[in-house]
């Protein structure tokens, strides 16, 4: 990276460069090197108002705002806004914190003021605008019940992670781990401190599973996207869901093994579902199936969710873009436990935390 940043910086200073930042929902916080290194090519002169290494920067993202306001120090500072205001001060300025260790976004303030900086520098171009054929987006949650290991588990986790609470020995990793333990019970596996992966219940006896299961037989018509999380899920999903020949995206592949599977997917009619984990397939990918009606990809299913705003607005959109049909596309959540419902809560408040600060901002007009 320094030698990558080196090489630009030379290259940028011979003439006018012009810095385009794609998905740059990425430049967040202060201590990151790719947020440093955007901020040296862009550095802005206190005294010309003009970057002094790049003429022009320009940033794309789909969501710039994620988690709240402060997501959005970086991305402005690049562009020329807010350079007199570390991040800190920014996020005191914008965010009301609260929550764990006083790190949770509770909401926005001040932003009609901040909406009002943005205003001459910040379009939107929204799908309904530029795209008013795309299919509406629907969403539903479907429960179920643990198996009686699986609450047992659960519960001692819970418990065990409220005590460390109490006694004040919890810290942001530890939190971290505990949350990661509840979302493999509820899946059905975990793993121990070695990595190796143990199975809570037998495959025919997952409740979570077996929703799954039902939905794809009975419910989903054409292709489907089942979305998972760690990588212990992928091999034990393939083999549920064989009949199906699925195809996946994980990560660590190769871009010619992500074409295969893509293309096997979205051609191959024998080929009806896709396994995406959801870090790893969120970004460039067009997984609307076949021409066919009857191959067509409009149901995506969460078998494992993610508190990552981003995350979830990019996975939802390889089925959502241009070139889908039909009157919807549906998005179904798995829920069997507190955490499953506190991850739909905790999205739908960062979207509304979103909504806040862009609602008053102007769209872009298309040609």
């Amino acid at each position: 990276m320094p030698g990558v940043l080196r090489a630009l910086t030379i290259w940028a200073s011979r003439g006018d460069a012009y810095l385009a930042v794609d998905e740059s929902i990425q430049i967040k916080g202060p201590k990151a090197a790719q947020t440093k290194a955007v901020h040296k090519l862009a550095q802005w002169s206190p005294y010309t108002k003009e970057t002094m290494l790049c003429r022009y920067v320009r940033l794309l993202t789909g969501r710039p705002q994620t988690q709240g306001p402060h997501d959005l120090w970086g991305q402005l500072r690049a562009i020329g806004l807010f350079t007199h205001l570390n991040f800190y001060a920014f996020r005191g300025h914008y965010c009301i914190m609260g929550g764990y260790l006083n790190k949770e976004v509770l909401r926005a303030k001040n932003v009609d003021e901040l909406a009002d900086k943005m205003a001459p520098v910040v379009f939107q171009a929204k799908k309904a605008d530029w795209l008013p054929l795309l299919p509406r987006k629907s969403m539903t949650i479907r429960d179920y019940k643990m198996s009686d290991e699986q609450q047992r588990q659960y519960n001692q986790m819970e418990r065990q992670f409220l005590l460390e609470i109490e006694k004040g020995i919890v810290t942001v990793e530890i939190a971290i781990a505990k949350y990661a333990k509840l979302a493999q019970i509820q899946c059905g596996f975990i793993y121990d401190d070695d990595r190796i992966v143990h199975e809570l219940v037998r495959p025919e006896d997952n409740p979570r599973l077996n929703l799954l299961l039902q939905l794809l037989t009975e419910e989903v018509a054409g292709k489907c996207c089942v979305v998972y999380r760690h990588r212990a899920m992928l091999p034990f999903l393939i083999k549920a869901l064989i009949k199906w020949d699925p195809a996946w995206i994980k990560g660590g592949m190769k871009p010619e093994e992500t074409s295969e599977q893509k293309a096997r997917f979205n051609t191959d009619s024998q080929c009806r579902i896709i396994l995406l984990q959801c870090d790893a397939a969120k970004y460039g990918h067009t997984l609307l199936g076949g021409e066919r009606a009857a191959d067509k990809c409009r149901t995506m299913i969460f078998f494992e969710n993610s508190y990552s705003a981003d995350t979830r607005d990019q996975i939802e959109d390889r089925i959502h873009r241009r070139g889908q049909t039909g009157e919807y596309v549906l998005y179904v959540d798995l829920s069997g436990s507190d955490l499953d419902r506190r991850i739909v809560k905790a999205l739908q408040r960062k979207d509304e935390l979103y909504r806040s600060v862009f609602k008053q901002l102007k769209e872009a007009v298309p040609a």
